[in-house]
């Protein structure tokens, strides 16, 4: 039985508020959602509204080396599925980035409530 995801104006809404909010901001998802749906759902929302972006996803069982490359393009965008598997993030994507890179990192908040963090870093142009 195939079934067509439910459609969530206001988690719509939602996203797109939080994609536009500064640092340290946070989402929360729905009560049992887990947090690599709520990540994906919000990947899906972004490739959407920003196609021209460049977006970096670091799953669970990625290796974040590989995924990130040698540098990460000016205004890039990294999402992190379990920030707890990567602890080094930051200064890893701060060594890479080539101006402000925009990280969202997915988190339990209790055992059946995903959030998403985001945290923007600003690179100064070492030049």
């Amino acid at each position: 039985m195939n079934c067509v995801p439910e459609t969530d104006v206001l988690s719509e809404q939602r996203m797109e508020s939080f994609a536009g909010s500064g640092d340290g901001a946070m989402m929360t998802g729905k009560r049992r959602m887990g947090q690599v749906r709520l990540l994906e759902d919000f990947y899906e929302f972004l490739k959407n509204r920003f196609p021209e972006e460049n977006i970096f996803v670091i799953g669970e069982k990625d290796n974040p080396e590989s995924v990130l490359g040698d540098s990460l393009p000016r205004d890039s965008t990294v999402l992190i599925h379990f920030v707890s598997e990567f602890p080094d993030w930051e200064s890893s994507i701060r060594k890479r980035a080539e101006g402000t890179v925009t990280v969202y990192c997915g988190q339990e908040l209790c055992h059946q409530v995903p959030v998403c963090f985001k945290k923007i870093l600003e690179i100064q142009d070492q030049s």
